[in-house]
């Protein structure tokens, strides 16, 4: 996936969340839709700090002393906006997940949301083209966390100076990916073929899309999975990312990806060994957590 720069490892989140600033001076308590301004950054050009074969990290100056730190990594973005998220590190629930098929992670411009005569930004507006919930992701840089996302310019447009003005915004709920009907037979050599299968669906998958592509494919087996075969498979290409994951993890001291956890694993196992009528027994051949 190409971007401003090129694609990244957030290997450095913790160094980068701990930058001190000064604080914000406080702003108007509260601000009419009217007596708003815009400032944007275009993001092609706020600079660079860090940069690698599978990393970067770009700094956008804002007004009144705020800046943007905004980070990629292997399908996924973090985003800190200073100094309302001053000296936090990202944890897993502020990584958001890039779709696959994204030509680039920052498109357009940084909107910030200022009062009129205030230095200080109450909101920012970023596109994102995230995999779940509208690609406008609107900042409260009051209380210095994601307070919504939107599909469209207006919409975002209002929950950002809704809480300019004192309001609030709720973030997108995730989508559930659709599962379908289907029915089953079981033999171990099959089982170990189909699994053995996942090993090459695995490094197909991950060296064109990265992680976020690995937990699409996820996704999609098990939803068009017909056979205990197609479990199997699905169940082993899911492990194969798990276990990407936590080298990635441990290598980078970074925040293990939320898709990969065991029991989110186990959840949508089950759901299609369900599904299937699956036997127990066969069921723990093949499960991506084994031993649970």
């Amino acid at each position: 996936m190409k971007s401003t720069s090129s694609r990244l490892s957030l290997a450095i989140l913790s160094g980068v969340s701990a930058v001190l600033f000064p604080l914000l001076a406080s702003g108007p308590g509260v601000a009419s839709a009217a007596e708003l301004k815009s400032t944007y950054n275009d993001i092609d050009r706020c600079a660079t700090l860090e940069e690698d074969q599978d990393q970067f990290t770009l700094k956008c100056a804002g007004p009144g002393g705020a800046s943007a730190v905004l980070q990629y990594v292997e399908g996924r973005v973090g985003l800190l906006f200073l100094p309302s998220m001053q000296g936090r590190t990202l944890t897993e629930t502020d990584l958001l997940t890039i779709k696959p098929s994204a030509s680039k992670v920052f498109p357009g411009k940084l909107e910030w949301r200022s009062a009129t005569g205030a230095g200080a930004p109450c909101a920012a507006v970023i596109r994102v083209p995230v995999a779940k919930g509208g690609s406008l992701l609107v900042y409260d840089l009051k209380a210095g966390r994601l307070a919504g996302q939107s599909a469209t310019n207006n919409g975002a447009r209002r929950m950002a100076d809704g809480l300019c003005a004192g309001g609030s915004a709720e973030a997108a709920p995730e989508v559930q990916p659709a599962v379908q009907q289907a029915a089953i037979t079981a033999d171990d050599a099959k089982l170990q073929e189909a699994m053995a299968l996942a090993i090459n669906d695995f490094s197909n998958t991950y060296l064109q899309t990265g992680i976020s592509g690995v937990s699409e494919a996820v996704d999609a087996c098990y939803g068009k999975a017909a056979s205990v075969y197609d479990v199997a498979r699905c169940a082993s290409l899911d492990k194969q990312g798990r276990e990407n994951d936590e080298a990635f993890a441990r290598r980078f001291n970074m925040p293990k990806y939320k898709y990969f956890r065991p029991k989110n694993q186990l959840r949508r196992f089950n759901a299609a060994v369900k599904r299937l009528s699956i036997p127990r027994d066969v069921a723990a051949k093949i499960s991506p957590v084994q031993g649970a």
